[in-house]
């Protein structure tokens, strides 16, 4: 394939700029630099606003302006910003270990000066800080001698999800990347939770939930964390619903089983959409526990919750078994126990749903498709669990019965899901 001149590369991000101008005022009737549009990044309820073709021509400018840089950017120059990155993570693990956020006011600025006071640090070494945190859009400095938010700065100030995410990410996630290759040299087979990176530098031979459970701050900061990632309007349940037509199996004698569903989000969420259809909510019990008590009064009805531990045999004959961000938590190996657990209450014409998110068949250098690559590796260093592809799914279903079949995956444009549908022909 030909590859696109700089120029038309220069001219397709115009393109997409002056579209999002446009857009951006017939839908908010506001620039794409206003602190509206901005805030768009900061909360979901916002995010869940902006239409479909806004968000992919920001996508667009993203991975054009990315090959852009590529394209006139000295290989060497590219090398050296690869091997200098850990840098960011020093600066990062600054910002979040002095708390420097919540020393700056959402508005306005303060000094290097009462803030090196206030985290007992000399100021030049914490300008040192500030200017490299800068360097990463990360605080800016008005005048001389001031620092103030970025929309960044600003996010991990008033978002305490945010915030814990970077914590999550600095403390647990980055120390147990740096081990992956350890655990590889031991562990050659990578099948099992409890031979990854995570447990080599915490010394521990629990799988990661149980070793948090052992260490509450870092069980809530880690909750948190997972919860802001799981924000944003890409992973909206609005492309749920519409990956699947659940309208047409309306009626009171369809049975949905959101098997490890949490506190019953999911459940909510289709049950509000629909009418008729039931929903069974299957975890730990301490999880439904509080799923039952949140449970509003207008779905008692049709919502119920149930103990039920996946790797074990499943005891309720339903018409969809639906997993939502479980599987990516897996190997091959662990997988296959859990969809195997399911077939014996299986009846014809049942279906396995799996809402995960899907890597590309052929690799891809799109900074908009890193996501699932940086999740592959997340799971690779904690979990032994991956980020499957189309071709993987089908290999995946394929070994269970020759009754499973694989139907398809369900994309939605604007979505970071993919469904992955089976369905049980006897």
């Amino acid at each position: 394939m030909t590859s696109s001149s700089l120029v038309q590369l220069a001219e397709k991000i115009l393109e997409r700029a002056k579209m999002i101008d446009e857009l951006t005022k017939t839908n908010f009737g506001i620039l794409p630099n206003s602190s509206h549009l901005r805030s768009l990044t900061q909360t979901r309820t916002e995010q869940q606003q902006v239409p479909l073709e806004l968000a992919q021509a920001r996508l667009d400018i993203v991975d054009t302006a990315q090959e852009l840089k590529r394209r006139v950017q000295d290989p060497e120059v590219t090398l050296a910003e690869l091997f200098t990155g850990y840098t960011d993570t020093l600066i990062l693990r600054a910002v979040y270990k002095l708390k420097l956020p919540q020393q700056v006011p959402t508005e306005g600025s303060t000094t290097y000066a009462r803030i090196a006071q206030s985290v007992s640090m000399d100021e030049t070494i914490l300008r040192r800080f500030f200017h490299y945190a800068i360097s990463i859009h990360v605080f800016e400095e008005p005048e001389p001698g001031h620092i103030a938010h970025t929309p960044i700065s600003r996010l991990l100030c008033t978002n305490p999800l945010a915030f814990d995410s970077l914590g999550m990410t600095l403390e647990e996630l980055v120390p147990a990347s740096q081990e992956v290759l350890v655990a590889l040299e031991r562990y050659p087979r990578a099948t099992e939770p409890t031979e990854t990176g995570f447990q080599i530098v915490n010394q521990t031979d629990l799988p990661v939930y149980e070793f948090l459970a052992q260490h509450p701050e870092r069980a809530r900061r880690f909750g948190a964390g997972m919860r802001f990632f799981t924000q944003g309007s890409h992973l909206d349940l609005n492309y749920l619903f519409e990956a699947f037509p659940w309208r047409e199996y309306d009626s009171n004698d369809f049975t949905v089983v959101d098997v490890g569903g949490g506190h019953g989000g999911v459940a909510i969420e289709l049950a509000t959409k629909t009418m008729n259809m039931h929903f069974i909510v299957q975890d730990i019990e301490g999880t439904i526990e509080a799923g039952r008590t949140a449970l509003p009064e207008e779905l008692k009805g049709r919502v119920t919750f149930m103990t039920h531990d996946f790797f074990s045999e499943q005891p309720i004959s339903a018409d969809v078994y639906f997993f939502r961000w479980i599987m990516h938590n897996w190997s091959d190996e662990y997988c296959e126990r859990i969809i195997r657990n399911l077939l014996p209450a299986m009846k014809r014409g049942a279906r396995i749903l799996l809402y995960e998110h899907e890597m590309d068949e052929t690799p891809t250098s799109r900074l908009s498709r890193k996501g699932a690559g940086y999740l592959d590796m997340v799971m690779l260093s904690g979990f032994n669990g991956c980020v499957r592809t189309e071709s993987g799914w089908k290999k995946l279903l394929a070994t269970q019965d020759n009754r499973l079949r694989f139907k398809g995956i369900h994309r939605v444009p604007g979505s970071a899901m993919s469904l992955v549908e089976a369905i049980w022909d006897p």
